[in-house]
Formats: structure tokens, C-alpha cells, sequence
């Protein structure tokens, strides 16, 4: 009795294993192709996925993981409507295993537009991830326009998520930005900055403080800007648009300071309406009857509508030498920009001024028209540039010699470390002038190349230091009739530097 028991248990174990076997082979075989449907589905090769998944589902249809990931695959070959049925089974076979797939639902739907039905989605697949689903209906309320909404969601992803906090903050900037509160999203910025990130991320979250830095100044109705600081000049004297070169060689430090401030009178898009006062002054400490003191009250008008900006302005200048008048200016200065992308920009510039002079020299008329084309790399903070440079001086009298000048200019600026940069300049003019028996007795040709090197970094988010170097060489076919040195030298052929270290700042 106790070997028949013993062959039928056999019998039994080996029934059982005749129909185990096949179906545990089907298992590991199932296992396999979706293990390689996985690594090609990683890898972006989706055909190799595609033909592994099915043939793990033929293996076991019944599981959800390959009808998981198939959906995906559908999803990814554009098959939309196949995933989203799949996605809708899972949800209803097992809703607690695959919550995820809500997730998959709402960017379904986020691709067919039906952004009510993304955050419906979303909020039935909090319980997975908190932080996501906040951070993903943000993203579906900023398409929606809804900014403040999602400045409440993409808060709450932060406190969530912390390890998205830059990527985070970049989306509620942006949404900080068209609420126009520029200064939260300066603050919101410089406190994302200060996390660990990707240095691409940071070079987009530096971008968008310098936005909400600019934006934040220009939403202010009143604006203060200048520069303070001290100059050596080696060459004080020479100035090659005066009548007669003034000595040579004299050198002295003097203490320069520019300071403006205006006031937005009337601001309604895209027009704005203002006036301003502008502060000049440079003092010698040795030659002090030298210096030059002005005072330039001025009115504008803007108009700005993206890529387009233009402004008019006018200005009334005063300046004194000394403690005596030198000069009365009054200037009109157009400009035109235009805006091309990230990367090109055209700057136009000119101007229309009539000087009266209570010195020796001649009343004049000067216009001007300026042409410089820029292109922008390394998000703004560097570029490239070149231009043009027309001058008409139309001297008043019949006997004195007017000019028409002609330039060019080159150019470059680039950051040198963290948030300082280099500006390098180099501008080239030639002036033709008329006849003029007081400044020579032949007809006046000059050339003039001039240098100008520009350093300059941040002190704190309004201020900077600025080191500055100018070299003019200056030369003119024209001879002195002085009696000195009976026409043989050239009086406006000279050399002169300037080195210029000062504080700017804008509020």
C-alpha cells in the first residue's frame, strides 16, 4: 500500500511538471524579450522595442508591466489614440499599481491641446508624486495664461521637489514676469542661484535676473544713473576740432563725475513721455580754469513695440569753463534699434546740434548720423560689432573752414571672469576740411584713430567698477604759420591718452 502511494504522488509531480514547464519557459522567455524591449525603449530604438514587447506579451498576456511599457511605445511612435486606450485599461484593471498612468494620460492630452483634462489627470496622479504633479500643472496653467495659479502650483513643487528648485524657479520667473513683478522675480532668482545646478540651467536663470533686473528698472517711472571717479590726462590741450592747437604736452588729474535722472511723465503702451537733467562735470586739480562744468535739461518721447525701438530727444545744454560761460548747445537726437532674434541688432543713431560759443570760436551746426550692427553670443553677454560714423560742422562766417568727417568703428566686449567683461574698441575718422585761413593756409585733411579699452564688473546688482583707457593719434596735412617754427611742424599731430577710474551706477 505504501509503494502504490508512493507511484501515485509520483505520477502526480510529474503531471504537474508536464504542465508547469512549458508555461514557466514561457515566463523566462517573456522575461527576456521584455527585458530587450526595455533597453531598446531606453536606448530610443523603438522598432527594436516595439518587436521585443510583443513578442513578451504573446508570452504572457496577462501582464501589465508589458502593456505598460508598449503603451509608452505607442506613445513615442505618435500613436496617441493606441496608448491612451491602453493607459485608460491599465488605470481600470489595476488603479493603485498604475496611478503612474495618469501621468501618461496627461501628456496625452497636453498634446492635443485639452489642458482641462491635463490637470484633471494630474490631480488623480498626486498620490504617486506630489511634487510632479504640482510642478506639471503649473506648466499646463502658464499655456493657459493662468500665471498666477501656477505661481501657486510651482510653489508648492518647490517645497516638494527641492532638487527641481532652479528648474522651477526659471517657469515662475517667467510667470512672475508677465504679472510684470519684476523685483519678486529678481528676488526669486538670486535665491535659485544659489543652489546646486547644471551650468546650463545657470546660465538661463542668470539670463532672466538680468531681464527682471532691466525690467525691474524700467518699470520705475523715475530713473537715476552716472559715474563718479578721477581721470589722468597727459595731453589736456590738444583737441583736433578746435581752430588752433592748444600746447603740448601738459598733463594733469582731474575728477570727473556724470550724473542723470528722469522722470517717466506719461506711460501708455508703447508710447512714453519724460524729462530729464543731466550733470557733467570734470575739474583739473592744476589747471583748474580748465575744467568744464554743464548743465543739460532735456525732454524725450519713446516708443517701444518689440523687435522696433525708437526715441526723440530734446536738450538744451549750458556749459561753463572755469567760472565763465563757454558754450550754449541745443540738440535734437533720434535713434532707431531694431532687435533681430537672440543673437543680431541695429542701432541707428543721430543727431542735429546748433552751438553758440562765447570764446573765440565759431558758431557751428553739427550733424551727425551713426549706423553699428551688433551680433550677441553667450546669451547677451558678449558681442561683436562694427560701424559707420558721418559728421557734417557747418561753421558759421564765410571765412571759416566747415569739415565733413567719415569713421568707422570695430568692436568686441566678453566676459573676463564671473561678471566681468572687456570692452575693446578701435573707431577710425578722416576729416576733409574747407579753406580756412585762421587755422592754416592750405586746405585741412586729418586722420585720427582712436583706442579705447573698457573693464568693468559688478560691486553689488546697481553699481560697478569701471577702468577705463583712451589713446587718440591724431595728424593733418596741415603746417603751423606761427612764427615758432615758420610752418614747418604739423600742430595737430599729437598723442594723447586718457586713463579714467570710476564708479557707475543705475537705480
Amino acid at each position: 500500500m505504501g509503494n502504490r502511494g508512493l507511484l501515485r504522488g509520483c505520477l502526480l509531480l510529474c503531471c504537474t511538471l508536464l504542465v508547469l514547464f512549458p508555461r514557466l519557459l514561457h515566463a523566462q522567455a517573456g522575461s527576456q524579450a521584455y527585458q530587450s524591449a526595455a533597453r531598446a525603449f531606453q536606448a530610443g530604438n523603438l522598432q527594436d522595442a516595439f518587436t521585443q514587447v510583443q513578442i513578451a506579451t504573446l508570452e504572457e498576456p496577462s501582464n501589465l508591466d508589458y502593456q505598460y511599457l508598449l503603451a509608452g511605445i505607442y506613445f513615442r511612435l505618435g500613436r496617441l489614440d493606441v496608448a491612451e486606450n491602453i493607459f485608460r485599461v491599465l488605470i481600470r484593471e489595476n488603479e493603485s499599481a498604475y496611478r503612474k498612468a495618469y501621468f501618461d494620460l496627461a501628456n496625452i492630452y497636453s498634446r492635443g491641446g485639452k489642458e482641462s483634462d491635463v490637470v484633471e489627470a494630474l490631480e488623480k496622479a498626486r498620490p504617486v508624486d506630489p511634487g510632479r504633479a504640482d510642478y506639471e500643472i503649473g506648466q499646463s496653467l502658464v499655456r493657459t495664461k493662468n500665471y498666477q495659479k501656477a505661481i501657486y502650483y510651482f510653489g508648492r513643487a518647490r517645497e516638494k521637489k527641492p532638487e527641481l528648485y532652479p528648474r522651477i524657479a526659471v517657469h515662475e520667473a517667467i510667470c512672475l514676469f508677465h504679472l510684470k513683478k519684476f523685483h519678486e522675480a529678481r528676488d526669486l532668482l538670486k535665491e535659485a542661484l544659489k543652489k546646486k545646478m547644471p551650468p546650463e540651467t545657470a546660465a538661463e536663470l542668470r539670463k532672466l535676473l538680468s531681464a527682471a533686473e532691466d525690467a525691474a528698472r524700467g518699470g520705475k517711472p523715475w530713473h537715476i544713473n552716472g559715474a563718479v571717479g578721477f581721470q589722468y590726462d597727459n595731453n589736456i590741450f590738444q583737441n583736433p576740432l578746435q581752430q588752433s592747437a592748444g600746447v603740448s604736452g601738459v598733463d594733469d588729474f582731474g575728477f570727473v563725475a556724470n550724473v542723470s535722472g528722469r522722470y517717466d511723465v506719461c506711460k501708455s503702451d508703447p508710447w512714453t513721455f519724460g524729462a530729464a537733467y543731466n550733470h557733467y562735470q570734470l575739474t583739473y586739480f592744476e589747471h583748474t580754469d580748465s575744467g568744464v562744468l554743464g548743465a543739460r535739461p532735456s525732454f524725450y518721447v519713446l516708443w517701444d513695440h518689440a523687435p522696433f525701438h525708437s526715441g526723440l530727444e530734446y536738450m538744451y545744454s549750458h556749459y561753463w569753463a572755469g567760472s565763465a560761460s563757454k558754450a550754449d548747445v541745443q540738440s535734437v537726437l533720434p535713434s532707431f534699434v531694431i532687435a533681430q532674434g537672440d543673437h543680431w541688432r541695429t542701432d541707428v543713431r543721430g543727431a542735429v546740434e546748433w552751438r553758440t560759443f562765447y570764446d573765440l570760436n565759431p558758431d557751428d551746426r553739427l550733424y551727425s548720423a551713426a549706423l553699428t550692427e551688433l551680433y550677441l553670443f553667450q546669451g547677451g553677454k558678449a558681442h561683436v560689432r562694427a560701424g559707420y560714423l558721418l559728421q557734417t560742422d557747418d561753421m558759421m562766417g564765410a571765412d571759416r573752414g566747415s569739415y565733413t568727417g567719415n569713421g568707422g568703428m570695430v568692436g568686441f566686449q566678453y566676459p573676463l571672469w564671473k561678471e566681468w567683461s572687456v570692452d575693446l574698441s578701435g573707431v577710425f575718422l578722416w576729416r576733409d576740411y574747407e579753406f580756412d585761413p585762421t587755422s592754416t593756409p592750405t586746405r585741412r585733411r586729418d586722420n585720427e584713430q582712436d583706442l579705447n579699452i573698457l573693464v568693468r564688473g559688478p560691486i553689488n546688482s546697481n553699481m560697478y567698477l569701471n577702468f577705463l583707457f583712451q589713446h587718440i593719434w591724431n595728424s593733418s596735412n596741415s603746417r603751423s604759420t606761427t612764427a615758432a617754427n615758420d610752418g614747418s611742424l604739423d600742430p595737430f599731430n599729437y598723442r594723447r591718452a586718457i586713463f579714467t577710474c570710476f564708479l557707475s551706477f543705475e537705480y
